[in-house]
């Protein structure tokens, strides 16, 4: 943090809104509308502005090595260089903004090779990795991370970070998926993931303590992970001055969770922040329904007796082209987390109103409020099935029946009414999530949300709202039934093909290619009448992948 800039004294000292666009124009339009919000920092997930999610944009910092020099020649310095004068220009205008700038950085990561599809970034590494420095591999192809060269790298990339980037106000830090060796995705090691993760944590903070900087490091879906979850928080309490955070969105992304389970652990040794999503990569990306303000003061109430040093919002659904600036659906979480982290309370009635006031015409009313809180409950039941699985995942619509490995998707939930879950897929559901329903349960779960925004649509009418915004709210409601119907047909196609080749039949099938086969037809059918009223373009191709999903099915499982 630079000597101009401190803390301000609000309840929350450090407000960072997440940008994740990789859109440069996008980014810095909201770095500049971050104050009026009462933001006091951003956090930049990408300085590769491409638009676009490849092997580079959230993978890799824009430096060249000075202490590994032999890595530079398998990795991109064109792009670098571009990524690092758009980061100069982003300190600068945030610094002038009296805004702090943190970035994102993986530990337990590298990234080589020209920039490539992300589901291709892992194979990139490698085969960069292969032609520098062959013998930090093991027999296995995985970093071997028993050898301190992996900690001597992190040291050095994040020294050579800060280094090039003296300005910047410390890294926050991740050891995930994102990261391309996290230690939960390795099976050869000789070391203990415990090890790997306090080494990796300690190499980073050492770096950072020396220049003076911060460091956050989040436990991100290391929380779908125990141990991996265990191990973050064991590093970061030897790690007196480090953030330690917790995406709540990550923790609780069916929205049925009191708090984010490991505050507790988290808050005994380390200051901790809370993160927020506020544009809706698990709640329908702000193109369905798109308002949770409910959730997010219930999680921050809850957090609120462990100390919170920091809030963090996304403000963005990554590379997607949604802003929760630009939507006034989505502006309304922005304007409940921050209200929340200035004051450490709301009055959630105040705030309502003041937003409806800010985005539309009509009077505001209790019918109103009702019908607009109502958004909430309806990304529950419409997206997610059964308060434990997402019925839409991190996407739309799936497009293929089967997982890998032959599974028909929501095996588990087509299991024997009463079964439990095994705690290792479902590791963050609340108790009510956690054993297999009736089938009929699921598909009431989609029945009731439709026709709640049946009654909405109703209900609407009858408010006196001036036409445009009658319209508006409308076309919410039907979106989101149009979307129910589909995961309704979704589940109803996987239950079929269940009956088919899973390890229990329900017996509610009397033939289950003939259901699966008109299931489909159902599919096809509405995913036509959605393109006619809504557009192909609609929640990121939502009926395209309707299509892909029905074609899916292997024909032998098919009536003939």
């Amino acid at each position: 943090m630079t000597k101009q800039q401190k803390p301000s004294e609000s309840y929350v000292p450090y407000r960072w809104a997440e940008l994740t666009s990789f859109d440069e124009i996008e980014t810095l339009m909201a770095l500049d509308r971050l104050p009026s919000y009462g933001f006091t920092g951003a956090t930049l997930w990408s300085s590769f502005m491409k638009n676009e999610l490849d092997s580079y944009s959230t993978y890799t910092l824009p430096i060249a090595y000075r202490r590994f020099p032999e890595f530079n020649a398998v990795r991109d310095q064109d792009r670098i260089l571009e990524g690092a004068l758009f980061l100069d220009e982003f300190i600068r205008r945030a610094h002038h903004r009296g805004l702090t700038v943190m970035h994102w950085y993986n530990l337990c990561s590298f990234t080589g090779g020209p920039p490539t599809h992300v589901d291709r970034r892992m194979e990139a590494a490698l085969g960069a990795i292969k032609k520098v420095h062959p013998d930090w591999l093991n027999e296995h192809d995985e970093p071997d991370f028993s050898r301190d060269v992996w900690y001597d790298f992190m040291a050095a990339e994040a020294d050579d970070f800060l280094t090039r980037f003296p300005a910047i106000d410390g890294l926050f830090c991740w050891n995930c998926e994102a990261s391309h060796f996290t230690p939960s995705h390795l099976h050869h090691q000789t070391v203990s993931s415990r090890d790997i993760v306090r080494r990796a944590t300690k190499a980073v903070y050492d770096v950072c303590r020396r220049h003076g900087k911060l460091m956050t490091h989040d436990i991100h879906t290391g929380g779908g992970n125990r141990e991996l979850t265990g191990n973050i928080i064991a590093a970061a309490a030897e790690c007196p001055e480090l953030i330690l955070g917790a995406d709540c969105t990550y923790s609780d992304w069916q929205f049925f969770l009191p708090t984010t389970p490991w505050l507790d652990k988290m808050s005994r040794h380390n200051r901790i922040y809370l993160g927020f999503d506020s544009a809706g990569e698990f709640f329908g990306k702000g193109r369905v329904l798109g308002l949770w303000p409910k959730w997010i003061v219930k999680h921050f109430m809850n957090a609120k007796a462990f100390g919170l040093m920091a809030v963090t919002t996304r403000t963005e659904v990554f590379s997607r082209g949604l802003s929760a600036f630009a939507s006034p659906f989505l502006d309304l979480n922005l304007r409940t987390v921050m209200t929340l982290a200035h004051d450490g309370e709301i009055d959630l009635d105040r705030i309502l109103e003041a937003w409806w006031q800010a985005h539309f015409d009509g009077p505001w009313s209790p019918e109103l409020k009702e019908l607009i809180l109502r958004f909430e409950p309806l990304v529950g039941q419409i997206l997610h099935a059964n308060g434990a699985g997402f019925t839409n995942s991190s996407i739309a619509f799936p497009e293929n029946i089967l997982l890998p490995g032959g599974k028909t998707i929501f095996f588990d939930q087509f299991a024997k009414a009463g079964t439990r879950f095994d705690s290792t897929t479902y590791p963050m559901a609340p108790e009510e999530g956690r054993s297999v329903k009736p089938f009929a349960t699921l598909r009431q779960e989609k029945l009731d949300g439709m026709a709640q925004c049946d009654d909405a649509v109703v209900r609407l009418g009858g408010l006196g709202l001036p036409d445009r915004t009658h319209h508006l709210l409308e076309t919410r409601f039907l979106q989101a039934k149009d979307v129910a119907l589909a995961h309704l047909y979704q589940l109803e196609a996987g239950h079929a093909l269940f009956q088919q080749i899973g390890d229990y039949n329900d017996g509610t099938l009397a033939n289950p290619k003939a259901t699966l086969t008109e299931t489909l037809k159902l599919i096809r059918a509405h995913a036509d009448t959605m393109e006619g009223r809504w557009g192909s373009a609609f929640y990121d191709g939502f009926t395209g992948r309707m299509r892909q999903f029905a074609d899916s099915v292997p024909e032998k499982h098919l009536a003939q």
